[in-house]
């Protein structure tokens, strides 16, 4: 009796642990979400496993470097004022209390239209003020000549052409120089005013004209007769913006201005206008204690 209570017990113990480990193998096939959490955190996925995949994926985007911030276009440094440069010299108008203006000429010498525009200032006594090309100077040395021989006066405007905007300082005063070489050796004389073509420059541009002691010089009324206008409109436009002490814009070059030119004079004469140089316009308004330069 007691032998067969041994056996028995014996029996019910492997019974018992037998349940056990089956109970164990069921359990590590169900997920738990707990050791599942801890295993991320500690990297003890099963490699291979979504849990895995996910992690490591994680794990590199938390080890890639942060993007690098866009980098920062250099600020141009403002220019500073035109009245920091001791030499900044320019002239927009007379005295605009005088009943003045300066006739200015652009683009010649012109074999076939200077003669012409020399003819008719010569017929009306005005003496006016061309901004002459370097190059085309070259070409007409003897009109250049005829132009001061008559009493006007000779502008540099550029060897070439150039638009001054686009060039540096140095390259500005080469373009001036070259042009200021070719007059000087044409008329023996310095010229005292230079004209940025089509009114294009800078701040480069007026410094470099200043320290070759040339005054920038732009106007008020812009006949803009090399667009071809007509007469009429022409003579219409000049005449509506003229005011005391003003610099009108015409061009060396174009038969148009040549013939509305003796309708403005008179027109201008007989409101009481005096038509002087650029020289005489600046005198004036200097006079009047009412300078037109610009000093800094």
């Amino acid at each position: 009796m007691k032998r067969t209570a041994i056996i028995a017990a014996v029996f019910l113990a492997a019974l018992l642990a037998n349940s056990v480990e089956r109970a164990s193998a069921a359990a590590a096939s169900v997920a738990d979400p707990m050791v599942e959490a801890r295993a991320r955190v500690g990297g003890l996925l099963p490699p291979g496993s979504e849990g895995w995949v996910n992690a490591q994926r994680k794990a590199l985007e938390k080890r890639q470097p942060p993007a690098a911030a866009p980098a920062r276009q250099p600020q141009k440094p403002p220019k500073p004022s035109t009245r920091a440069h001791p030499l900044y010299l320019k002239l927009t108008r007379g005295d605009p209390s005088a009943r003045m203006v300066a006739l200015t000429f652009d683009d010649g010498p012109h074999p076939e239209f200077t003669s012409k525009l020399l003819a008719v200032l010569d017929k009306y006594n005005v003496k006016a003020t061309f901004f002459v090309v370097g190059k085309m100077a070259e070409k007409c040395p003897d009109l250049v000549r005829k132009e001061l021989a008559a009493g006007h006066e000779i502008g540099n405007h550029t060897y070439s052409h150039a638009n001054l905007a686009k060039l540096s300082e140095s390259g500005a005063a080469a373009e001036l120089k070259e042009c200021e070489d070719t007059l000087r050796e044409i008329t023996g004389e310095k010229a005292k005013y230079c004209r940025p073509p089509g009114g294009r420059y800078d701040r480069e541009a007026v410094i470099a004209a200043s320290q070759m002691g040339l005054t920038t010089v732009l106007w008020t009324d812009n006949s803009a007769d090399y667009l071809g206008l007509g007469e009429r409109k022409l003579q219409r436009r000049v005449l509506s913006r003229v005011t005391p002490g003003g610099i009108i814009l015409m061009h060396d070059g174009v038969q148009q201005t040549i013939d509305v030119l003796p309708a403005i004079i008179e027109k201008l004469r007989s409101k009481g206008y005096r038509f002087v140089t650029l020289s005489e316009l600046q005198a004036e308004a200097a006079k009047r204690s009412n300078p037109a330069h610009t000093h800094a």
